[in-house]
């Protein structure tokens, strides 16, 4: 049966599960109290070029999304480049990508820096992150990283996404 359907906010979730339901013979409505569309993965135009409104990215292991993006019919738009990121400590900008960058980022010892890399090597392999769930990156962190690890690098990125709530 064919329902009519309101959905509240046009970011990017109201708009797949709009596209979902219409999809299932539904008639849907979007209601957005911006101008424009597509939340916080919306962008604006400067200079000639879109840039986004805040910072996203996604990874190749991010089946869902990238399946999205086939669907619609994007998938020429989508351009996967290579990571320029640094850990800025102190001061200082450390070159953050490779193994050998971990091994050269003075501000931890050997065993944190192995500890690091042992968290992202199993983040990495891991495949479902439901075990996950319900757990806090601060707590989480801090347990598997180590203090030195956490407080140099994990804390600085909660507080910054998170602001007070990094701890949650």
């Amino acid at each position: 049966m064919r329902k009519k359907v309101a959905i509240v906010g046009g970011g990017l979730t109201g708009l797949v599960a709009g596209l979902r339901l219409s999809q299932k013979g539904n008639k849907v409505f979007v209601f957005e109290k911006k101008n424009d569309v597509g939340g916080l993965a919306a962008g604006f135009d400067i200079g000639g070029k879109n840039l986004e409104q805040t910072y996203h990215h996604i990874f190749k292991t991010d089946q869902d999304v990238i399946n999205l993006i086939k669907e619609l019919g994007w998938q020429d738009k989508l351009e996967w480049k290579n990571s320029s990121v640094a850990q800025y400590y102190k001061g200082s900008f450390y070159p953050f990508v490779t193994a050998m960058d971990l091994l050269r980022f003075k501000p931890l010892g050997i065993v944190d820096k192995i500890r690091l890399g042992a968290v992202y090597l199993y983040l990495q392999k891991l495949s479902d992150g439901e075990r996950l769930s319900g757990v806090g990156a601060a707590e989480w962190m801090k347990k598997w990283t180590g203090k030195k690890s956490y407080q140099v690098i994990w804390q600085p990125l909660l507080q910054g996404k998170f602001h007070q709530h990094y701890k949650k």
